[in-house]
C-alpha cells in the first residue's frame, strides 16, 4: 500500500472549512438511483483501501492531497484491485466514480487539478450472443412453473420487458406504475447515463405481461412498478437490480440452461435478434438498444455473422491454391515472379527479376 496511504502527504492540505459537509450527497444528487449506488459503493471502497471511516473523510483525504499524491494514491487503489482479480470494467467504474468526485472539487474551488490515471483496457465483447431465443423460451416455461402466483406474473413480466425492450436491469428496476401509458403502449424508461426519461414502444404481450403483474398486486396507483416478493423483511419493497440478477439466474437453472444466464446476456441475445431481423440494419437496432456508439452495435453484428471468420477462410483458402470464390487457381493480386523467384537467391523477387533480364541481354550480345 502506499506511503500516503499510511502517513499522510506532506503536501497535504487542511481541507477543514473547505470541503462541504455534504459534499458527498452533492456529488451524488443529480445522478441515478442506480449510479449513486454504485458510486456510493466504489467511495466507500476506496475509503477502506485508506482505511478511513466515511466516505467523506475518503473524500477530504484525496483532495487534501497535492496532484502527483493524489495520482499515485489513486494508481495504488486501482493496483490492489487488479490484485483482487477484480475486472477491468469494475476498475474503470471505480476511477470514474473517483474522477467525477474531483472534478466536483475542481468546480467548487477546493482543488485546482484533475486526476490524470489511465483507465484500463477494456477488452470488447466476446460472446454477444446470450442464451439466444430458444433459451429466453425456456426461461419463460421456468417461471410459468413457479407456484407463487404473484412471484409468477412478476417474472414473467421482467422477462418480457429484458427482451422485448433489451432493456438493462437498472432501467427496469428504476420503473414505477406511473411510467406506464398503458392507453397507447408505452413505458417511459431512463436510459444508461440519461437524465430524462424517454418514452419507449412495447408489444402487446409484454404490456399485458405487466398488467396481469399489476392486476395481480390489486392495481396500484404508484410507487415501484416491481417489488420483491418473498418472505423476508424485503417483501414489499423495490426489486434492486441485484435481486432481478438473482432472479434470471435461478431461472436459468431452472430452465436447465448450460451456461449461466443474466440479465446483460438476455439484453445480449435481443439485440442480436434484433439485427437478424432487420438484415443487420445497425441504425434501426442502435435506437432499440439505446447504445450511445454504433461501434458498439458492429461488435454485435460481426460476433453475429462471424464475419472475421468467414475473411479468415477466405485467407486460408489462398493456402490450399484456391481462388477467391473457393475455385482451383492463382489468388487475385499476387504475382507470379514471386513463385519463380529463385529460393537460394539472397536477392529479392524485383531485383532478381532486373538481374536476370539484364543477364540474358548480356548474352544476346
Amino acid at each position: 500500500m502506499s506511503d500516503l496511504v499510511r502517513t499522510g502527504s506532506p503536501a497535504s492540505i487542511d481541507l477543514v472549512g473547505r470541503v462541504p459537509d455534504r459534499l458527498i450527497a452533492r456529488w451524488l444528487a443529480r445522478k441515478s438511483e442506480h449510479t449513486r449506488r454504485a458510486y456510493g459503493r466504489d467511495l466507500a471502497d476506496f475509503g477502506k483501501f485508506l482505511k478511513v471511516a466515511t466516505p467523506d473523510e475518503a473524500a477530504r483525504h484525496l483532495l487534501g492531497l497535492a496532484p502527483g499524491d493524489a495520482n499515485g494514491v489513486v494508481i495504488d487503489f486501482c493496483e490492489a484491485l487488479r490484485q483482487r482479480g477484480r475486472a477491468s470494467a469494475t476498475i474503470n467504474r471505480k476511477l470514474a466514480a473517483i474522477r467525477s468526485l474531483v472534478s466536483l472539487g475542481r468546480v467548487l474551488g477546493i482543488v485546482t487539478w484533475e486526476l490524470e490515471v489511465s483507465a484500463e483496457r477494456v477488452q470488447p465483447y466476446r460472446d454477444t450472443k446470450g442464451p439466444g431465443t430458444e433459451g429466453v423460451r425456456a426461461l419463460l416455461s421456468a417461471a410459468a412453473s413457479t407456484k407463487n402466483p404473484l412471484k409468477r406474473l412478476r417474472d414473467l413480466a421482467l422477462l418480457r420487458l429484458l427482451w422485448s425492450l433489451a432493456l438493462r436491469r437498472s432501467e427496469v428496476c428504476s420503473l414505477d406504475v406511473e411510467h406506464l401509458d398503458r392507453e397507447h403502449g408505452r413505458i417511459f424508461v431512463l436510459r444508461k447515463a440519461k437524465t430524462e426519461r424517454i418514452w419507449l414502444s412495447a408489444p402487446t404481450p409484454t404490456m399485458e405481461a405487466v398488467a396481469a403483474y399489476l392486476v395481480a398486486r390489486g392495481n396500484p396507483e404508484g410507487g415501484p412498478l416491481f417489488l420483491n416478493v418473498d418472505r423476508t423483511k424485503k417483501g414489499g419493497r423495490r426489486l434492486t437490480p441485484s435481486g432481478l440478477h438473482a432472479i434470471v439466474g435461478r431461472l436459468g437453472e431452472r430452465a436447465g440452461l448450460l451456461k449461466k444466464v443474466t440479465p446483460h446476456k438476455i439484453r445480449h441475445a435481443s439485440i442480436t435478434r434484433a439485427l437478424d431481423a432487420t438484415a443487420g440494419d445497425v441504425r434501426k437496432a442502435r435506437f432499440f438498444s439505446g447504445h450511445a456508439r454504433l461501434e458498439t452495435l458492429l461488435i454485435y453484428d460481426d460476433n453475429r455473422e462471424d464475419l472475421a471468420g468467414e475473411v479468415a477462410s477466405l485467407v486460408s483458402a489462398a493456402l490450399d491454391g484456391e481462388g477467391l470464390h473457393g475455385q482451383p487457381g492463382e489468388v487475385a493480386g499476387e504475382s507470379s515472379h514471386y513463385r519463380e523467384h529463385d529460393p537460394g537467391s539472397s536477392d529479392p523477387p524485383e531485383e532478381a527479376g532486373r538481374c536476370g533480364s539484364e543477364t540474358r541481354r548480356r548474352r544476346a550480345r
